[in-house]
């Protein structure tokens, strides 16, 4: 029996810089591969495709970006040493992204890194660890993901799950105050409202670092507007009074100074 795939949605804030054009948030190197025929995914090189957004469904002014790459894969050389034909095996990959405007900002939805084919300057990347701070209460938290930059070795990561007692135990400096919160994820319930005015309650998996992640089964197509404008809410009610974690990761400190000292 087939279950329903969960909707996940990747949303990504743009930065408002001088732009003409939606066009203008897509990289270059990537805009240099547009097509004149985006209907046609056959192109035998890498190829930039791109759509209008459907009013009806998408009440938002936006374009489709589709990039469509092509490749080999790594063994087909070796495999035509063995083979008395020349065997082509071409691989395609496509990774898309949405960009919109909504209430006088951009945002960008992205599809099997879509986010990609925007310029790196032009992404906001605090948006998603902010706004999930402000979708989130210290209950809702399911896992923090703290870096150690002088840790030793350094680039370590260590995951803290506040519904579980154990705590990953890494080989770093436990006297080391700078860490930095990168990634935060828990379940939340988004209040919505449908045509008739009805309150919906969508219960909400979301994750939070450069864009914010929102996934369950209940996030529709054709509730992406209500959605934006709960989160626009959201953003406006709460504004800068969001949880800072500071707590949380001194609890992780102690913790792991106590560890430390018991295999001492």
């Amino acid at each position: 029996m087939k279950t329903e795939a969960k909707k996940l949605l990747n949303l990504f804030h743009l930065k408002k810089a001088k732009i003409t054009s939606l066009n203008d948030f897509v990289d270059e190197n990537y805009m240099r591969l547009k097509v004149q025929n985006s209907q046609s995914f056959s192109q035998k090189r890498d190829s930039l495709h791109v759509f209008q957004t459907e009013k009806d469904n998408f009440p938002f002014k936006g374009l489709i970006f589709v990039l469509e790459l092509n490749s080999h894969p790594g063994w087909e050389k070796q495999i035509n040493l063995f083979s008395k034909r020349q065997v082509t095996m071409p691989e395609k990959k496509f990774r898309a992204v949405i960009i919109f405007s909504f209430e006088k900002e951009y945002y960008a939805l992205s599809y099997n890194r879509g986010d990609l084919i925007l310029k790196s300057e032009a992404i906001d990347t605090s948006f998603g660890m902010n706004i999930s701070k402000l979708l989130l209460s210290k209950d809702q938290l399911n896992n923090i993901t703290t870096f150690h930059a002088w840790s030793n070795p350094p680039l370590n990561y260590t995951v803290y799950s506040p519904q579980k007692s154990s705590i990953p135990l890494y080989k770093q400096s436990i006297n080391n105050d700078f860490i930095i919160v990168n990634k935060i994820s828990g379940n939340s319930i988004i209040e919505i409202h449908n045509s008739n005015g009805e309150i919906l309650q969508l219960n909400t998996k979301i994750i939070g670092n450069t864009s914010l992640h929102l996934e369950g089964a209940s996030l529709l197509e054709k509730n992406f507007l209500t959605i934006m404008k709960a989160l626009k809410n959201v953003i406006n009610s709460k504004g800068k009074n969001s949880l800072t974690w500071t707590s949380e990761i001194s609890q992780l400190k102690e913790t792991k100074k106590c560890n430390m000292s018991r295999a001492v």
